[in-house]
This record gives C-alpha cells, sequence and structure tokens, in this order.
C-alpha cells in the first residue's frame, strides 16, 4: 500500500479515489454478503496539548505523541487515514533535531468497523488473515471469544514491502472497531520512541479510553501464527503454528475452512520457524507445502544446490491430513523443479563470454601503469549520470523500492549512496543504480538495480553486496559494463579491474583483470645493500634463497636463534640484545577486518626496553612498506634480528639487524622487485 508513503500532494477528490482503492486493495476481497466483513469508516478526531505531549483520539483509539512527533489526516470520509509523522532524530530538553534529508517514517491508523463478530478468536483470525494477506500473521492466543478480543491481539510482518501491521480491537457488542496500523520497519533508533512498537511498550496507546495496549513483546512465548494454504485451489485450509517457545512449541494444526470447532489435524514439527516459512506447492499435486526457509524463493537470491539443509520443508499428504517432514536431499533430487528457473538463472551467469576482448585488451594495457593513466583511460567511456537528492525523492514518490532504499539511507548514522541513472542492462531504457554504503568499519557496500520500464515505474530486480570500490559504467561499442577498480583487503592496495554485465535486470558476472607475480627465472630482481662492511656477505646467501621462493603474505617461523614455547604458537625466546640473556616476546601477525587498516607484524617483548628497541627498529624512517614477518637467525657476528616488508602488492626488502647492549647496527638489505602481469579469471556472483 504505497499510498500512505511519502508526502505528496494530491488534489482532494483524487485522493479519496485514491485510498479507496488502496484500502480495497488491501482487504482483498471487500465486503461479503455473510460473514465477517471490515469496512473502512469514519471516526471522531481530536488533538490536545499535555505538557509535551500531543493526545490524539482518533475514535476510541487514543495516542500520545511525545514531542518530535506530529499528526495529520489524509483523504475523506470513509477513506480517512490517520499519520503519525516522525519528524526528529533527537530530543533533549526541548531542543529537537531533524532526521537526514529522505528519512519521512510514518505510521498509518486506518479504522474499520467490523460486521458479523464470529463467536471465537480462530475464525476471527482466519478471517482477518483473508482480508489482510501478508507474508506472515501472528496473534497472542486469548480467551476463545471473539466479542472479548480487545488491544493489539495480532500482528503482522510484510516481507514484501517491509513493512509491519499492529491491528488494535476495540468497542463492545455490535459497535466493534478495527485500527489496522501499518509502517516501515526502517526507521532510526537513535530515540526512545522511533516506530509504533515503542508506542505500546511505553503504554502511549490505549482502547476504549481505559486500558494500555501491551507490545508483542511481551508475549513472545505465546505467539501462534496463522497461514490460508490452498485458497486460490478451492480447498482451503487455515492452518496454526505456535510460537518456539512453551509447551505448545512446534505444534501445526490444521483447520478446514469454516470448521474451528475440531482440528483436521494436529501434530509436532521439527526445523520449522513460522518467520522462515513460505508456502509453496513443492511436488506439484495441487496442496501447498511448506519451505522451511523463505528465501528460497526470493528471485533476488543466489542459491547454493550443494547445501542441502537449506531445503528441508514439509508436504502435505492428502491422505494422511497431515505435513510429512521432507529432508533437503531428497528435496532436491524429487522436487527440485520449482527452483529450475533460478538454477537456470544461475547456470546462465556467463558474463565471462559476454566482456568483449576489445575492452579487456583495452584496460589491461593499463593496469600495469599508475592509477591516474588507468583513470585517464576509462574516464572518457563513462556512461552512467549521476542523480541529485532532489531527483532521488521524485522517483521515490512512485516507486517503493526506491523509497524503501532511500529511507533506509536517511535513516542510518553514517549510511550514504550513490544514485545513477544508468542503461545497465542494455535493454534501451534506463535503470537506476544504487551503491549504498553501509556505514561501519569494513567497507561494505550493497549494489541496487532497479529496472527501469520506460513508464516511470522500476523495480528492484538485482542486490550485490561487495566491499567499497571505485566503480561506473563503461560503454564500449553501444554496450554499458560495470568496472570497478579492486584492491587487496590486506594491503589495501589496488590490484586489478572487474568488468561485469546485466541483462534483463540481473548481473550475470563478468572477468576479472587481475594483476599478479610473474613468476619464472626473469620474474624476480633482487638486489643487496652492504651497509657497513662487505664482510657481511656471508649473510646474502640465505636471504636471496629465501626471496626467491617468498611469496607475498607468507609467514615465516622462528629463525635459528629461537626457540618457541611449547604449546604456545606465538611465545619465543633467544638474546635477541646479544646481551647474554635470553628475552621473552611474542611474534604474531596482526589481521586487519576493517577498511582503514592493513596486515602486519605485531612484536610484544615481556621487558620494557626490549620492545621498545625492537619497535624503532619496524618503525625506521628509510623503512617503506608493512612490516610483514620478524625472526632472529644465529651468525658469527651474534643474533640477528630480521624484518621483512612488503611494498605495494608483491614488492618487498628483508632487513637485518644487529641489536647490543649499547646500540644497533644495519648489516644487510635484500630488494626484491617482482615483475607483474595480467590475468582473466572468471568473477564470481555473490548475492
Amino acid at each position: 500500500m504505497a499510498f500512505a508513503m511519502g508526502k505528496r500532494k494530491w488534489k482532494a477528490a483524487a485522493l479519496v479515489v485514491f485510498l479507496v482503492f488502496g484500502t480495497l486493495v488491501c482487504m482483498g476481497t471487500g465486503k461479503r454478503e455473510k460473514g465477517v466483513s471490515f469496512t473502512p469508516c469514519q471516526v471522531s478526531y481530536s488533538e490536545k496539548k499535555d505538557g509535551d505531549e500531543t493526545v490524539l483520539a482518533i475514535g476510541n483509539l487514543t495516542v500520545r505523541l511525545p514531542a518530535g512527533w506530529q499528526a495529520e489526516k489524509r483523504g475523506e470520509g470513509a477513506a480517512t487515514q490517520y499519520i503519525l509523522l516522525d519528524t526528529h532524530s533527537w530530543c533533549e530538553d526541548g531542543e529537537m533535531e531533524k532526521h537526514k534529508e529522505g528519512y519521512e517514517h510514518e505510521i498509518v491508523i486506518t479504522p474499520y468497523v467490523i460486521s458479523g463478530m464470529p463467536e471465537d478468536t480462530l475464525e476471527l483470525a482466519a478471517e482477518v488473515r483473508e482480508y489482510f494477506p501478508t507474508s506472515v500473521l501472528y496473534g497472542i492466543p486469548g480467551s476463545g471469544r471473539a466479542k472479548e478480543a480487545e488491544g493489539c491481539w495480532m500482528y503482522g510482518e510484510n516481507r514484501d514491502t517491509e513493512e509491519k501491521e499492529y491491528f488494535l480491537f476495540s468497542g463492545k457488542g455490535s459497535k466493534r472497531h478495527l485500527f489496522h496500523v501499518r509502517e516501515s520497519s526502517i526507521y532510526a533508533y537513535t530515540n526512545e520512541v522511533e516506530s509504533f512498537g515503542d508506542f505500546l511498550y511505553y503504554g502511549l496507546v490505549q482502547t476504549d479510553g481505559e486500558k494500555d495496549v501491551k507490545d508483542s513483546r511481551s508475549y513472545d512465548g505465546q505467539r501462534e501464527y496463522y497461514f490460508w494454504v490452498n485458497r486460490k485451489q478451492g480447498k482451503p485450509l487455515f492452518v496454526v503454528m505456535k510460537g518456539s517457545t512453551g509447551e505448545e512449541a512446534g505444534t501445526v494444526i490444521v483447520y478446514q475452512k469454516g470448521d474451528y470447532g475440531s482440528p483436521l489435524a494436529s501434530q509436532r514439527v521439527k526445523e520449522l520457524y513460522p518467520g522462515q516459512m513460505e508456502i509453496v506447492d513443492i511436488d506439484q499435486d495441487g496442496n501447498g507445502d511448506f519451505l522451511c526457509r523463505y528465501w528460497l524463493m526470493d528471485p533476488l537470491r543466489s542459491l547454493d544446490f550443494a547445501d542441502e539443509e537449506d531445503f528441508d520443508g514439509y508436504l502435505w499428504d492428502e491422505g494422511r491430513k497431515n505435513f510429512v517432514y521432507t529432508n533437503g536431499a531428497k528435496m532436491l533430487s524429487r522436487y527440485g523443479g520449482i527452483w529450475e528457473e533460478q538454477r537456470n538463472r544461475q547456470g546462465a551467469l556467463d558474463g565471462a563470454e559476454k566482456i568483449p576482448e576489445s575492452l579487456k585488451e583495452y584496460l589491461s594495457g593499463c593496469l600495469l601503469s599508475d592509477r591516474e593513466k588507468l583513470r585517464d583511460a576509462m574516464l572518457p567511456l563513462v556512461s552512467d549520470r549521476e542523480l541529485d537528492f532532489a531527483e532521488v525523492k521524485e522517483l521515490a514518490e512512485d516507486n517503493p523500492a526506491i523509497r524503501n532504499e532511500m529511507q533506509r539511507i536517511a535513516a542510518t548514522y553514517d549510511g550514504s549512496g550513490v544514485w545513477l541513472m544508468v542503461d545497465a542492462d542494455n535493454d534501451g531504457i534506463e535503470d537506476v543504480y544504487l551503491c549504498e554504503f553501509l556505514g561501519g568499519t569494513l567497507g561494505s557496500v550493497y549494489y541496487h538495480l532497479f529496472k527501469g520500464y520506460g513508464n516511470g515505474s522500476y523495480e528492484l530486480t538485482d542486490k550485490l553486496e561487495e566491499l567499497k570500490e571505485e566503480f561506473a559504467f563503461l560503454e564500449w561499442e553501444g554496450r554499458n559494463y560495470l568496472a570497478r577498480t579492486t584492491w587487496d583487503f590486506t594491503k589495501k592496495v589496488y590490484n586489478g579491474v572487474s568488468l561485469g554485465c546485466y541483462e534483463e535486470g540481473v548481473f550475470q558476472g563478468g572477468v576479472w583483470l587481475s594483476i599478479t607475480p610473474k613468476e619464472g627465472k626473469d620474474g624476480r630482481e633482487i638486489k643487496t645493500s652492504y651497509l657497513k662492511d662487505e664482510e657481511y656477505r656471508d649473510l646474502e646467501k640465505g636471504l636471496i634463497k629465501l626471496a626467491n621462493a617468498y611469496q607475498s603474505e607468507d609467514r615465516i617461523g622462528p629463525g635459528t636463534a629461537e626457540s618457541e614455547d611449547e604449546g604456545q604458537k606465538y611465545d619465543r625466546s633467544c638474546d635477541i640484545d646479544n646481551d647474554g640473556n635470553k628475552e621473552r616476546y611474542q611474534v604474531s601477525l596482526w589481521q586487519t577486518t576493517n577498511y582503514y587498516t592493513v596486515d602486519h607484524v605485531s612484536f610484544h617483548a615481556m621487558e620494557e626496553e626490549i620492545n621498545d628497541r625492537v619497535w624503532e627498529l619496524i618503525n625506521e624512517e628509510e623503512n617503506n612498506g608493512i612490516p610483514k614477518n620478524l625472526w632472529v637467525d644465529e651468525s658469527r657476528y651474534g643474533n640477528v634480528i630480521y624484518l621483512l616488508f612488503e611494498d605495494g602488492l608483491y614488492d618487498f626488502h628483508i632487513c637485518g639487524w644487529l641489536l647490543s647492549e649499547t646500540g644497533k647496527e644495519k648489516l644487510i638489505q635484500v630488494t626484491c622487485r617482482v615483475q607483474r602481469e595480467v590475468t582473466e579469471e572468471v568473477m564470481a556472483v555473490r548475492r
């Protein structure tokens, strides 16, 4: 129900028509001649101030708005809706700070009058589930009598629209009302009250002017979930699954439509969690079955068909009148056809073959030069156009998927994104492309493709998760390709360019042109420097042998002068400063987990003086590069400390130092320059 999101300015008459239409869509079948019906209605409305709070009276529903919230009515007559607007990101002592631009979190309240109220709550739940079809709907077990249903007895979570739903019952006798509350699941967590769930939690909502409505979090162990199965096939079954805790947890109860007095079947199940279930006719027998993982049917996901455990499910057995557990191996071997489209889709990801050889040759010729030359070669090819925020907001008004992502970015503290307009999939129609920076220290991003259809509408058809990289669409021979400069995460040094392509709104993969070390006798240039005396030449042989064999990121173990404590992987000891006494210390590799640091050697001695002296060697100004290895070897001159520094992608140098009680002396340095070449690899698709 996209009409309730955003703040679009409609003419009054048009708004009424739109709201009525949207309501009927939500209701599914609208009014019925018999049985329960839910009809949008107009209720009384008032606002009054109570200190810093505003008290809303919406019929017999009372809501207290704290500072930073305001309310408005939209529509007319029976199509009137009541909107709670979150206008702030922070509030203290009357001082308010607004959310970032684009954040428009709204809570939409629609009142309904209930006609034909049934006798028991189970039938009422079935009717609500039918009138308001969402992916996941659950309720709180009560007395069993529908006339006693009050407050927020039922909740919903819509996977498609990313909305949460609350169903509030009020009134007595024949004047029963339902207040249907919807809101986006995207909101900023910077205030105590940021969602309707918070309103309930803090006792800010009352029905019938007397009772606070409880939050669903108070009933976590008592939930029961509701599903309609086979409704479209004309043989509907109403399924109730008890929540994950309590004595009845994992119980599935099946009722025939219209007969809620006696269950058709009741059974305990395993490996079935209501929030993850998906209904689909797995065995193609005309009956709905349950998948244990709803995301298996998500077309935006790549499935790992080797991971059989993900494909567990339950098949409805019409003869036995129950659900039969089916493991993933059997599910894939016998009923793999339901995933055939995704199998074919993944099998068709042959983007590597779709990247022109001429484009690969063009960029490969620049890769071994500096980044400026590569950038100069790519800039004339850039075919995308960056959108300003006003353009994004305009697109969001008519496209819920774009609006969700715009609000998600605006809701985060440090999140941001780059929006592009480009014909990404080369169908002659421009698409919207978003690189969403997720914040945090890892540098993760989402790449979204909203496929354009030429009529102002866009659909989210693809989503990839990667690490932050420079990117652009390049036009080559009349087609657009996604180019990203890639980098080594452990060193933060660029190491190639990836080229990918889209077709029909879906990323097809591509190639990675990577900078790799050139091996062979001509692959390395090794030079030795003697800084003090020719007599240190006997240290050279072993270092040259090491330089010829060393690969980037290799770990070098303890040297000939060191002993490693048994059972202690990083604890070593030796006479590191040649004073006749052994020192204890730790040597390890500090491994980065964020966007801003690099892998480097870690050294810690038990003696503070030794610790400081070794770190002084590591941090010598002349030591360009990243320290990666440290070890100590015996020699006729004493115990020599060796430090290996990596320079860029593959170059490195090794320095040998002699510590004494009185000072330090650099004995030797071996420098290795590794020749590079461009290697082509198929680029994997990760969703």
